[in-house]
């Protein structure tokens, strides 16, 4: 659990990469993504678009993406955004 949000982590491979969910909650069928600075060029951009798609193809979720910036800066803003998602 984190965040008493019900979520977990999950891994899958997509986009020709590993990589692995931040958070997922598989009753809402939500990804939650903390994407750092590394995320803001344009191949990295590529990419997260790959492991987003494969993620909704192989398991029917849905990707939300969370600047870290924001999750550091202000972190209850963060979740009432994923719990906005949830429903």
């Amino acid at each position: 659990m984190s965040g008493g949000l019900g979520l977990e982590s999950i891994s899958s491979r997509a986009g020709g990469a590993a990589c692995r969910g931040t958070n997922a909650s598989a009753s809402h069928r939500l990804v939650v993504e903390i994407d750092g600075a590394v995320h803001a060029g344009a191949e990295a951009r590529a990419l997260d678009a790959r492991r987003t798609a494969e993620l909704g193809r192989l398991y029917g979720v849905r990707v939300m993406r969370l600047p870290a910036g924001l999750v550091e800066r202000d972190v209850e803003a963060a979740v009432a955004l994923v719990r906005a998602a949830l429903g």
